[in-house]
């Protein structure tokens, strides 16, 4: 049997003995367990990023062989709503249930499979035997270090998997460093979702993308102060009188500008921070919060947003790598940098070797790069050489037959 995560540093004393007990008695129970020809697939968020893109993949392929008697269980935490967006989509060629995730009913559908698709893990702790496969599509390509390069995930494990995907040969030295797989186990296909990104959208996400009405900038700042275990990084953002690193006066002279130029920005906390309430920001016109909620239940990804986008927001997100395969310009908003990098880390060197775009830590300065000047066109052509080496939406075809058709 194969390990899903490396031994958790955290779990120690009765509670690590424990852990250790029940999750032995589950792999015991997975290695009795005759496989199926089932596919378990869950992401974070649910029914989303990578995981998602590559679902809907297969779905729409008819003829894909090798694959053609499967049956697909996605692990939700709200199966209802899910099943409710996804009977507006048009897939029918694969049978698929949606279930409950961390429910024993959830687990045994995983002992049942023989594909375990995920972004972030299922049951990691849990052992697979040697007829299963873990694919690890993953959270897109790191900026902020993690693995074995992050206490962090040290202390709570790292996730195992038989297949990596990058997009790059540059993260593909990345990946080795901070996961330690083996050179059979990691492949550059690009990243699903961006597929998304670079296909013309459908009927309905166009329609989803018209509700918006202006044209728009997108922000997505990564977290600093996490919702669960997740170690909380830099300087807190929305702390006392400001959110996501702005007060309400310089807030509202950005809304002013998004009104002069009839655009608006949609603002999207990260999964870890979406907890964070608006405050002043319900109040202006011209700014738009998103939840993970919103952009399901219009039959989107986050992609789909920002492949429509007038210009990107952000600082060490990992959305930057998608992005720059659009050639729009890019802000980086960084007014905690030292605390940051200090506290969680960058796999770069040096951001400004690599960040093709504004980097400023002054909330004004977001302003000014709206309708502004372009001056980083030729730094983001090479950056995005560098991590990009598929400019097609055709990672998901790569994954396919890496994984399917070997």
């Amino acid at each position: 049997m194969k390990n899903q995560r490396s031994k958790p540093m955290e779990r120690r004393g009765f509670k690590g003995i424990c852990s250790d007990i029940v999750f032995g008695i589950a792999s015991f129970i997975n290695l009795l367990t005759p496989k199926q020809k089932l596919i378990s697939i869950c992401s974070t968020p649910d029914y989303t990023d990578n995981s998602r893109a590559f679902y809907e993949y297969i779905q729409r392929e008819a003829d894909l062989k090798n694959i053609k008697d499967y049956k697909i269980v996605w692990h939700v935490l709200n199966p209802k709503k899910v099943k409710i967006e996804y009977k507006k989509e048009e897939f029918s060629r694969l049978p698929v249930k949606f279930i409950k995730k961390n429910t024993i009913l959830s687990m045994f559908e995983m002992f049942k499979s023989e594909y375990i698709i995920s972004t972030h893990g299922l049951y990691s702790m849990i052992k697979l035997t040697n007829r299963q496969k873990s694919v690890m599509l993953m959270h897109g390509m790191m900026v902020k270090k993690c693995g074995y390069e992050f206490e962090n995930d040290i202390n709570l494990g790292i996730n195992c998997g038989d297949y990596y995907f990058v997009t790059s040969e540059f993260y593909k030295k990345q990946y080795f460093k901070s996961f330690r797989c083996l050179e059979n186990q990691l492949f550059i296909t690009g990243q699903p979702r961006n597929d998304c990104m670079l296909m013309p959208l459908d009927e309905r996400q166009q329609r989803a993308i018209d509700e918006i009405r202006e044209r728009f900038y997108i922000f997505l700042p990564t977290y600093r102060k996490s919702n669960n275990k997740n170690k909380d990084n830099g300087v807190n953002l929305n702390d006392g009188r400001i959110r996501f690193g702005g007060t309400s006066e310089q807030w509202d002279n950005l809304n002013k500008k998004l009104i002069k130029a009839n655009k608006k920005l949609i603002l999207k906390p990260h999964p870890l921070e979406e907890a964070v309430a608006p405050g002043f920001l319900s109040e202006l016109s011209n700014v738009m919060i998103i939840s993970d909620d919103w952009i399901l239940e219009r039959g989107l990804i986050l992609n789909h947003l920002l492949a429509k986008s007038e210009g990107l927001i952000t600082d060490f997100s990992g959305v930057y790598i998608d992005y720059i395969l659009l050639d729009k310009p890019i802000c980086f908003f960084i007014p905690d940098y030292e605390k940051y990098t200090e506290s969680r880390g960058i796999i770069f060197d040096s951001i400004s070797d690599y960040f093709a775009g504004k980097i400023t830590g002054e909330f004004d300065e977001i302003t000014e790069f709206i309708d502004g000047k372009d001056e980083y066109a030729e730094k983001r052509v090479k950056i995005n050489n560098l991590v990009n080496e598929v400019k097609q939406p055709i990672a998901s075809k790569n994954i396919y037959e890496v994984v399917f058709n070997n």
